[in-house]
């Protein structure tokens, strides 16, 4: 079958393929006397666990190893070692997009949301990150960096009236 009938069996794009061949994650295609990719229906197989995988989050040094270990005799263990690595991977990423989340929403509350340029959303993104200020935190991107414990590090303080907010 071609790119096209490989992509379409397989659910991945043929861009995909391409790149999956040129990065080497996957063999080269055998091909025509034209040039044409010509893929078999374990090539296909093979498209198909990688889009499962990354489906499921792994990465794609994961995804070398995992098809490693499928295509040449998988002792279940290493397996399973990998696949315990990556929930421990995904948890702590789930963590991190909490604590995120929580500190989106405290600082939505606190925003007034009108007219006034006042807005500790903005402030806070243009706040010194806790990391160049010598605090520990969970690195969740930029000002936005989370104190370890999760509680943003937020204070206010009122100027003229107004209330304005600082990072503690």
């Amino acid at each position: 079958m071609n790119i096209g009938e490989a992509a379409k069996a397989s659910g991945v794009s043929a861009k995909m393929i391409r790149h999956y061949e040129e990065t080497g994650l996957i063999r080269p295609a055998k091909r025509t006397q034209s040039n044409y990719r010509v893929y078999s229906p374990n090539d296909v197989q093979v498209l198909r666990f990688i889009k499962q995988a990354r489906r499921l989050g792994f990465s794609m040094n994961q995804i070398t190893l995992l098809l490693g270990l499928w295509q040449d005799g998988r002792p279940s263990s290493e397996v399973k070692r990998l696949a315990l690595e990556h929930i421990g991977e995904l948890e702590l990423r789930i963590r991190e997009l909490v604590e995120m989340k929580e500190t989106l929403e405290n600082l939505a509350k606190h925003c007034r949301g009108d007219s006034q340029p006042e807005c500790p959303i903005l402030n806070d993104l243009t706040a010194t990150p806790l990391t160049q200020r010598g605090h520990e935190t969970v690195a969740c991107g930029g000002a936005l960096d989370l104190p370890v414990g999760g509680r943003p590090m937020l204070d206010s303080f009122s100027m003229n009236g107004e209330k304005k907010w600082n990072l503690k």
